[in-house]
């Protein structure tokens, strides 16, 4: 298919192309309870093509771009006329002109294969083997997706290859009962590879939020709290970096990050841990078919590594790194019973974001615990309702972490995070 496209495009005189292919093979299973509800298997080719084109404005060469869709049952007409259309339309882009990547080699080993159905079964047993026979709380569906992903990138530069990629992901909600109470906690997983224990310690942690929330008594009263934040959730606190970092951010101005600069603000102002983050690459290439690699992006706290795809890297006359989509961070000093004491620990948001451009970060909260030291002895209270709202650019200056390690698809590294003074609106 790729090698009719590539004639297609030649007898329309489209001399800049890129050709990816996806071959996506899943194996899907839903359950109501521990009950099978559904067992399938789906496979799908789909194929993209972006053409680029090249003009003058203004004595300033330009280089537009955009994309059509191909699907294997197409004729050579259709897809003939779904090039062209997309030909067309990039005569709209009006990008400054920049190379498209040329080939290199990747370092990175391909990984090893898996057997995506019997994966699914793994992945289904770890699941609920965490669900306990108290009563207390339950699982009460759940989904489960083993996805294996062959992958071809091919460019009119010379570039041509091909790699695999997995994913297993999926969702589960717990569920809590008693007397006029009845509540639900839907929770999401996702890793590159089959994480058994991860999933098993992530059911056992949502099957006590869930029944913890049925007893909470309302939102917490409103004010300036220390708050603790754990997995997927300090992976969006520490998003803001990530991106502000990619080339895109820097060329519009968005970003004022160079090479050495100081991620956290004011460098004497900081009391907390200096960041160490480095971008893991989880494919050899990128969609472009750039070489991927994992690279230091921070060390304690300095700007090592600006990233970005070839457009944004020949602008700012940088080394095309390609898009990465998870990073690692390896701090963490403190354990995470100690980090509580005297801290609102936000288990579960119905929704938590960090805005890249503003700083700004907050959410809606389902469940939260206040630990409180009374006469010697540690109180916890339980809260549900209310929301956080809060400035990187004043939690950047304390932040800790934890010593206990967390891992999805997208990031590795420390369990928790520790943020002072984070103003909760409440009761």
């Amino acid at each position: 298919m790729i090698d009719k496209i590539k004639e297609i495009l030649l007898k329309n005189e489209i001399e800049h192309y890129r050709i990816n292919c996806v071959n996506s093979k899943s194996v899907e299973m839903f359950f109501i309870k521990k009950e099978t509800d559904m067992l399938r298997s789906t496979e799908i080719t789909e194929y993209s093509v972006t053409v680029y084109r090249d003009f003058m404005q203004s004595d300033v060469k330009m280089r537009g771009h955009s994309t059509a869709l191909v699907f294997p049952d197409m004729t050579e007409e259709e897809i003939s006329r779904a090039v062209n259309n997309a030909y067309y339309a990039a005569s709209f882009v009006k990008n400054k002109f920049y190379e498209l990547p040329k080939p290199s080699k990747t370092l990175m080993l391909q990984k090893r294969e898996y057997n995506l159905k019997e994966e699914a079964f793994k992945l289904a047993e770890a699941l609920f083997s965490a669900e306990k026979s108290d009563g207390k709380s339950f699982i009460n569906s759940a989904e489960i997706f083993a996805v294996g992903k062959i992958s071809r990138v091919v460019n009119s530069e010379g570039i041509d290859v091909e790699y695999s990629k997995y994913n297993f992901n999926g969702e589960f909600v717990t569920q809590a009962v008693a007397d006029d109470k009845d509540v639900e906690i839907h929770t999401q997983f996702s890793y590159n590879e089959p994480e058994y224990e991860q999933l098993t310690a992530k059911v056992e942690e949502a099957l006590i939020t869930v029944h913890d929330r049925l007893e909470a008594k309302g939102p917490a009263p409103a004010g300036k709290y220390d708050i603790i934040l754990t997995g997927a959730n300090l992976a969006t606190i520490l998003d803001y970096y990530t991106e502000r970092t990619q080339g895109s951010m820097i060329y519009a101005g968005y970003s004022s990050y160079q090479k050495g600069s100081f991620l956290q603000g004011d460098e004497n102002e900081i009391k907390g841990e200096r960041l160490n983050i480095t971008l893991k690459a989880t494919q050899p290439y990128s969609a472009e078919g750039i070489a991927m690699q994992d690279r230091v992006l921070s060390q304690d706290g300095i700007l090592k590594t600006i990233h970005c795809g070839a457009r944004f890297a020949h602008y700012l006359g940088l080394e095309a790194t390609g898009d990465y989509g998870a990073f690692e961070c390896g701090c963490g000093s403190e354990n995470f019973e100690d980090m509580k004491k005297g801290a609102l620990y936000i288990a579960v948001f119905s929704d938590f974001q960090m805005d890249s451009f503003t700083g700004q970060f907050g959410g809606e909260i389902r469940l939260a615990y206040l630990f409180e030291e009374k006469d010697g002895k540690m109180q916890v209270k339980k809260f549900t309702g209310g929301s956080i709202n809060g400035s990187i650019f004043e939690a950047q200056k304390e932040m800790t972490f934890s010593k206990e390690r967390y891992k999805d698809d997208s990031y590795e590294g420390p369990y928790a995070i520790k943020l002072k003074r984070i103003s909760i609106a409440g009761s």
